[in-house]
């Protein structure tokens, strides 16, 4: 019989092996079956931790922009498609941290990959999945302030619509949206 000293609930207690059956051995010296109920030790829950948590709970895609190879917008489309677009890695099933290293200034509504929403565009792709947006060497998304705001314009465009997903600023500042409803 395999013998081993443990700890359990403060009582000291050993644990032997009889065919399929485990036993206990109390403060006492009896030998008896151990109890349904019975926690495993911490070791076997440890060993196991891997195989039960979950894989892509623990990864996230970093997609760095660097506002020439990798855009914000092929950024945004990269995290929601998770493949690679334009100069951008591909993102991870799951949550996605873009890591902004340029500025952006949007000058143009995104008509081929942001859906029209309460009447305009997005400057940027529509979200889809889970972002977070996070200031790296900059800090700002604005749309360019120097074009005009007015009703029926092709200048008229938010910066992003968030269609299903969520998306997450963290030390990032956005600016300068112009919509009809909900700017």
């Amino acid at each position: 019989m395999a013998m081993r000293d443990n700890t359990f609930r403060s009582v000291a207690f050993r644990v032997a092996i009889a065919g399929d059956r485990p036993l206990v051995q109390n403060s006492r010296r009896t030998w008896k079956e151990a109890p349904v109920t019975a926690r495993p030790p911490r070791w076997i829950l440890l060993a196991l931790l891997p195989w039960l948590w979950p894989a892509s709970a623990a990864t996230a895609a970093t997609i760095a922009v660097d506002g020439g190879l990798c855009t914000l917008g092929d950024a945004i489309e990269a995290a929601n498609t998770d493949s690679a677009t334009g100069g951008c890695a591909a993102g991870d099933p799951g949550a996605d941290v873009l890591v902004l290293d340029a500025d952006v200034v949007l000058d143009g509504a995104d008509t081929v990959r942001s859906s029209q929403q309460r009447g305009d565009f997005g400057g940027l792709p529509d979200v889809t999945s889970e972002i977070t947006i996070q200031a790296g060497r900059a800090d700002s998304i604005t749309r360019n302030p120097s074009l005009g705001c007015l009703e029926g314009t092709p200048n008229r465009f938010r910066l992003a619509n968030v269609v299903s997903g969520r998306l997450t600023l963290s030390g990032v500042t956005a600016a300068h949206g112009c919509a009809s409803v909900g700017g």
